[in-house]
């Protein structure tokens, strides 16, 4: 039988051989770990960008300082311990339903970003290969509606008040027929318009009960009144049964404590029902909005000391003693006549920010005259937090879309 050869220092051999092998992958390791945790940080800049961005694209922000805003924050987002490269900021539209971005659309309601950073110390450019260089993008939509609002009033506006001021903004002729009155709420070209006018565009003048107002800003006579409504819903129109969180309560001593809350703290979206609460419900309205978490801090007038011919009379003051509280409310849309106890249905949810909400009636017909308890607001845009769906909604989130 033939003798074995003597093998000794194979081992060595063998071992140098792995070695390499080992030192190889680790390297690998090292080399994808910190371009792992580059594109990592880099996605954090990115999003951040674009979130600074849409947000310059919400009132009461300049949008001229969309791309600045965006370059701001992607390069206050350091890249290990660097400055990344912003390679692009683009400004132009989300369409959500078809899930794309169009640079340079118009109204733009979105911001796209794109930022880079060079792999550089890496082990493979030892073995001669070229570092890659790392790139993440974000898309961040500013006008993701929120069709559904938390802790409302029990007031709903009528949604042709609102439309009247949009179609008179976008030159929509005429703005007071009933078809453009009731057209639906475009999420883009209505939202735009309404985000880019004035107060004075977007203030309107409301009293309880029936009947109509002097409109001048939308150039005739509108339906005036607001709806007092009972709470909870009566109708969720998502899931289709009715009253989903109790029997809404009815009179007067309900709808002063539903103003006054919460809690309780009440819900609604689009496609639900509401009662209407019919009756004398002034004076409800005014102790409700002073009472409890209520509305208005102060109401001058009803908690001062005011003569009515003071402009500053009726003021709703919050906190701070500034002028002005949001209010979330429904918007209906009355096909029939709503008079006395009837159902409406919550045609699209909005907020509004109560300026006055007079304690008295003028005096002798003066100029301006009002009724008790006519309240003066402002469509105002919200930014507001909740799940994002589609439905007409004034309240907006702003999200990564990608």
């Amino acid at each position: 039988m033939p003798r074995l050869r003597n093998r000794r220092g194979v081992f060595v051999i063998i071992f140098g051989i792995l070695f390499i092998g080992l030192m190889g992958a680790a390297a690998v390791s090292i080399d994808m770990s910190r371009i792992w945790a580059i594109r990592n940080e880099l996605q954090t800049s990115a999003d951040a960008a674009a979130l600074a961005g849409a947000i310059q694209l919400t009132p009461p922000h300049d949008t001229v300082y969309t791309a600045d805003s965006a370059r701001a924050f992607a390069q206050g987002n350091q890249v290990l311990a660097s400055i990344p490269t912003v390679d692009s900021v683009q400004i132009g539209v989300w369409d959500d339903e078809l899930a794309t971005f169009t640079d340079g659309g118009r109204p733009a309601n979105a911001v796209h970003v794109v930022v880079s950073h060079p792999t550089n110390n890496l082990f493979i450019g030892m073995l001669g290969v070229a570092a890659p260089r790392v790139k993440a993008r974000a898309t961040a939509w500013a006008n993701a509606p929120v069709p559904v609002a938390q802790c409302v009033k029990p007031w709903s506006v009528p949604y042709v008040t609102l439309m009247s001021r949009i179609n008179v903004a976008r030159g929509i002729n005429p703005p007071n027929s009933a078809q453009n009155l009731t057209r639906p709420f475009d999420p883009n070209l209505d939202m735009a318009a309404l985000s880019s006018m004035t107060e004075a565009q977007r203030t309107f003048s409301l009293k309880i009960g029936s009947g109509t107002v002097d409109d001048d800003a939308a150039g005739g006579t509108m339906p005036g009144n607001y709806n007092a409504v009972q709470l909870p819903r009566v109708w969720d129109g998502a899931s289709g049964t009715p009253n989903p969180e109790g029997s809404p309560s009815s009179g007067g001593a309900a709808y002063r404590a539903n103003i006054a809350g919460p809690p309780p703290c009440y819900s609604i979206g689009v496609g639900d029902s509401l009662e209407t609460e019919p009756g004398n419900m002034v004076g409800p309205t005014i102790q409700g909005v002073t009472q409890g978490d209520g509305v208005c801090s102060t109401l001058v007038g009803e908690d001062t000391s005011m003569p009515v011919t003071d402009s500053r009379y009726g003021d709703c003051l919050d906190g701070e003693g500034n002028v002005g509280v949001t209010v979330i409310s429904a918007f209906h849309l009355c096909r029939t006549a709503c008079a006395g106890r009837s159902r409406v249905g919550v045609e699209m949810v909005g907020a509004f920010t109560l300026k006055k909400i007079y304690p008295d009636k003028s005096k002798k017909n003066q100029n301006p005259a009002f009724d008790k308890s006519e309240i003066v607001g402002v469509f105002t845009p919200t930014t507001a937090g909740g799940p994002v769906a589609p439905g007409n909604t004034t309240q907006r989130r702003l999200i990564l879309v990608r």
